[in-house]
């Protein structure tokens, strides 16, 4: 029996699905295993992990199709993450959500993401500090969410939920796939040892948002933050804002809390969403200021509220770009047409059912943040020199 962390679900042709699934390899966790001798005199490594594919008529076909050419069954109960290419993203996932809901050993729990580039490529690509690149990829998923709060949520289970909700559409993560640069072009890295050092092969910046089951465009990593603190789901994010004394202050943020009241006037809807911030002062980068004042000074409440002001104006503006964008494709990420499906089924049912694109592409969204700067870090004042 073998347990695959990563799967991958790829379409090639109209009716065909590719599935490749990616296994740890336990030959390479003896020293035995880890080195061998070529034909030729060299060496060869084993990698700590191999990928491997099926291809079929359904995403189940192509997995029992795996089996054909790999030495033991495969059991799907320790799937850790599931990618998606964004070749099927368009087209849609319905088939690879209809196989997630039907098979025994699937656990909904799998974060799941949605690949821009090579998707083959990524998955026979090593991870530099991770002996297991599935686990490396849920660490990084998780830690990008988790400070950085520039991704969605990624369980599958949670995307099922939004999908079967009116008023609402899901956004799922965007990974990118590096591009590696032609032979040549650069210097391979290798370690004192003379190894190779794997270089970046991902980056998770943004997310894929859907109509339904189909992906109809990409959020960069300021539209999907902006859109995470509307739903409430920012534990940490980084702003870097210019010091009215001169210089840049760099604030880390927490999501204090959020809400979204709503009026409904005949056929006309507005929503406004208030979002509550706490700052922290992380760092100070200073210029040269006439009269030698710090770039931020924990005394001078004046500069407090202003670095403040601008933290809101600036968390604002990622919002309202995020809307835009959201208008722009007919996707209600934000969840405003669930609100009023839940809170006002009335209205829901009489005016805006089957109708909500059209309410949400012309809907009034009113944005108040307020920005509390109550830290300054370890130190109060910015060094001075003499």
């Amino acid at each position: 029996m073998t347990y695959p962390s990563v799967l991958a679900f790829d379409i090639e042709d109209p009716g065909e699905f590719t599935v490749i699934a990616q296994f740890p390899n336990p030959t390479a966790a003896t020293s035995q295993g880890s080195v061998g001798t070529l034909a030729s005199g060299g060496t060869a490594v084993t990698l700590p992990f191999w990928a491997n594919s099926g291809r079929g008529a359904s995403p189940f076909a192509a997995v029992k199709n795996i089996e054909l050419t790999t030495s033991r069954q495969l059991s799907l109960s320790h799937v850790d993450v599931v990618l998606i290419s964004e070749k099927l993203a368009r087209a849609g996932i319905g088939p690879v959500l209809e196989f997630f809901l039907r098979h025994p050993e699937l656990r909904l729990i799998s974060e799941v993401a949605v690949v821009q580039g090579d998707m083959r490529a990524l998955l026979e690509s090593e991870f530099p500090l991770e002996p297991n690149p599935g686990l490396g990829l849920l660490g990084m998923l998780e830690y990008v969410r988790n400070q950085q709060s520039q991704i969605p949520r990624g369980q599958l289970l949670d995307k099922l939920r939004i999908i079967s909700f009116p008023g609402i559409d899901p956004a799922f993560i965007r990974v990118i796939v590096l591009q590696t640069p032609e032979a040549g072009q650069q210097a391979e890295q290798r370690s004192t040892d003379g190894t190779p050092i794997p270089k970046p092969a991902l980056k998770v910046h943004g997310s894929a948002v859907f109509d339904d089951d189909k992906m109809v465009g990409w959020f960069d990593a300021a539209e999907s933050l902006g859109v995470n603190w509307v739903l409430g789901h920012v534990s940490r994010a980084v702003l870097t804002v210019e010091s009215p004394q001169g210089g840049l202050v760099s604030l880390e943020l927490k999501q204090g809390g959020c809400g979204i009241r709503y009026t409904v006037s005949g056929n006309s809807i507005t929503m406004t969403a208030t979002i509550e911030v706490l700052a922290r002062v992380q760092d100070v980068v200073k210029e040269s200021v006439p009269g030698g004042h710090p770039a931020f000074d924990p005394e001078d409440t004046a500069v407090i509220q202003s670095i403040a002001d601008r933290a809101a104006e600036a968390i604002r503006n990622d919002i309202e770009h995020a809307i835009a964008k959201a208008k722009q494709l007919g996707v209600d990420v934000f969840g405003f047409g669930n609100t009023i499906y839940r809170k006002e089924p009335q209205v829901w049912n009489e005016i805006v059912k089957g109708r909500w694109d059209e309410f949400f592409k012309a809907l009034d969204v009113n944005i108040e943040v307020e920005v509390n700067l109550r830290r300054t870090g370890l130190t109060a004042r910015s060094i001075i020199p003499r």
